[in-house]
């Protein structure tokens, strides 16, 4: 049976992230209709499955090489990890079970060779600080989620860094413009504030394994703890705009966003039909999957009026 829920937003339009938020900007339309689960026939195709099962793969072997595991039980581990067939290969790319294994190879090598070898896993609440989480309550139902990849720390200052894995098809190096103003490592900060308190600014590596070339980019930036404000105050501006379309019932379509990675959207010749015609109304087992999710999956729990009391008691921002 439908649960409806009388004059409410629909629960799962209010539970946000880097991404969605991401595609709240591309299309207000695709947003509605991806979280409220449209019912459209499409399915993922195998070059699209295999490529985020070797985003996945390589970046979990990342955090191994970390860990001061073996490279033999590096591999076994990435074999058990792999949920497709081992014979598996892109047609458009260089990914498989095999080149994931290659790209892992070579960051061990790497290690081996002094990258970052004063740095090993942060250990939190006694264990590795991999693939972190966290939740933001901004009231009304409305929560901000988000997961770290990896938190490092220096054997000799004893400074840590926040890590970002990426994998990218580039066939020639990636300028740091696609990363450096990414709001993304601001949520880290609400990770940071737990777990080293007190910092001032922090550091986002991005380490990139560049598929097509066979080889790692990395960039480094310093996000100041200043421009968490503008992180919390760009959230509440989409939660406003949620607010809004969902008042209007009218979520807009962007049709710059019909195309990307060179493929229409799913929703495409489908967006324009109504409501009644394409959405799958939310049950009460469904709200209560949402609400347990949120009480039980995030490793750090906190909320936005915390959030800003914490800002505005640092003695560097007194008085700005």
């Amino acid at each position: 049976m439908e649960y409806k829920r009388t004059n409410q937003i629909d629960i799962r339009l209010k539970q946000l992230s880097y991404s969605s938020r991401l595609l709240l900007d591309s299309c207000p339309r695709k947003y509605q209709l991806r979280k409220l689960g449209a019912d459209i026939e499409y399915q993922d195709t195998q070059d699209e499955l295999i490529t985020f099962e070797f985003g996945k793969l390589v970046g979990y072997g990342i955090q191994l090489a970390f860990q001061n595991i073996s490279r033999e039980n590096i591999f076994l581990a990435c074999f058990e990890f792999w949920s497709m067939e081992l014979n598996i290969e892109s047609s458009r790319h260089k990914k498989s079970f095999w080149y994931a294994l290659l790209a892992i190879d070579k960051f061990i090598g790497m290690r081996q060779q002094g990258f970052l070898t004063e740095y090993n896993i942060l250990y939190y609440n006694s264990q590795p600080a991999a693939e972190l989480s966290f939740l933001v309550d901004f009231g009304e139902e409305f929560a901000e989620r988000g997961f770290l990849d990896l938190v490092l720390e220096s054997n000799l200052t004893g400074e840590v860094i926040t890590v970002e894995l990426k994998t990218d098809s580039a066939k020639v190096p990636i300028h740091e413009a696609k990363y450096q103003n990414s709001t993304q490592p601001l949520g880290y900060s609400v990770l940071l504030d737990h777990i080293m308190p007190g910092l001032n600014s922090y550091t986002v590596l991005y380490i990139i394994y560049l598929s097509e070339k066979f080889e790692y980019q990395t960039f480094q930036f310093t996000k100041s703890i200043k421009q968490k404000a503008e992180w919390i105050h760009s959230i509440v501006m989409d939660i406003e705009r949620i607010k809004l379309y969902s008042k209007a019932n009218f979520w807009p379509k962007h049709g710059q966003s019909c195309i990307a990675w060179n493929k229409p959207c799913k929703y495409f010749n489908r967006c324009h039909m109504s409501d009644k015609l394409l959405l799958r109304p939310i049950t009460k087992q469904q709200e209560l999957d949402v609400i347990k999710d949120n009480e039980e999956t995030y490793t750090i729990k906190t909320t936005v009026k915390e959030l800003i009391t914490g800002q505005l008691a640092r003695p560097e921002l007194k008085g700005n």
